[in-house]
């Protein structure tokens, strides 16, 4: 199975995405049943692919590039 890498920074890790669902508005209704998953789960789950995360609350785009670079030799694995 195929292997959907992610890095990013709260919105990826989905930090806060609970909250969101817990006080209503006008995203509850697309969350329904949903409320655990994030983004990057949900794109993973559509494709069929495993998934890594490789995600921190508020990450730097540099931090961010040295984490690819850090996790490149894996992609494959």
């Amino acid at each position: 199975m195929s292997t959907l890498w992610t890095f990013g920074d709260s919105f990826t890790r989905g930090s806060g995405i609970v909250d969101c669902t817990r006080r209503g508005g006008k995203y509850l209704a697309y969350f329904k049943g949903k409320e655990k998953l994030i983004w990057p789960e949900l794109l993973a789950d559509y494709l069929s692919y495993n998934l890594k995360n490789i995600s921190s609350n508020g990450y730097s785009n540099q931090q961010l590039i040295e984490l690819v670079i850090k996790n490149f030799f894996h992609f494959n694995s």
